[in-house]
């Protein structure tokens, strides 16, 4: 994309969500192209294995039953932690209303795609010569990213 614009220059990128996870390997791949990176609300880690099986069988009742209110409540919860709709109700219906909307065979592919395939961007951390920071919530269920000594890089809560 930058080559199509005709962008030489490295660029700062801020990422959201998965447009972190994509940061990571961009920074990692292309330092010459990347200045700095930031990452805020972005899965930084592979999935644990109970993770995994609990977002599998969570999709796959979703593709059969549809959008039944209790496991939208739990899909909302494995999105957004396990306290997000008494803290952040408002937050909780936006992504409820998602889940209600959208087709099943479609919510489920992308949950498989922003979850259940997604690699490991972790590794790539120390790799990164540029400036990175990663933002995220203080109720952000996902864990730190592992350690990395390299100057630059650092995590962010508020």
């Amino acid at each position: 994309m930058l080559d199509h614009f005709r962008i030489g220059e490295p660029v700062d990128w801020v990422g959201n969500a998965m447009g972190g996870h994509v940061g990571i390997p961009f920074a990692a791949t292309y330092p010459g192209r990347c200045r700095s990176l930031a990452t805020v609300g972005s899965l930084v880690h592979a999935l644990t294995p109970p993770e995994r099986r609990k977002i599998a069988l969570l999709t796959g009742v979703y593709r059969l039953t549809g959008a039944l209110p209790p496991l939208v409540n739990l899909l909302t919860d494995a999105l957004l932690g396990p306290g997000a709709r008494a803290a952040d109700p408002e937050a909780a219906a936006v992504v409820g209303s998602a889940f209600r909307r959208a087709s099943r065979r479609g919510m489920s592919g992308t949950i498989g795609s922003v979850s259940l395939r997604r690699p490991d961007p972790a590794p790539l951390l120390a790799t990164i010569s540029a400036p990175v920071l990663i933002c995220a919530a203080a109720g952000d269920p996902h864990p730190d990213p592992p350690p990395t000594r390299r100057r630059g890089c650092c995590r962010v809560r508020s």
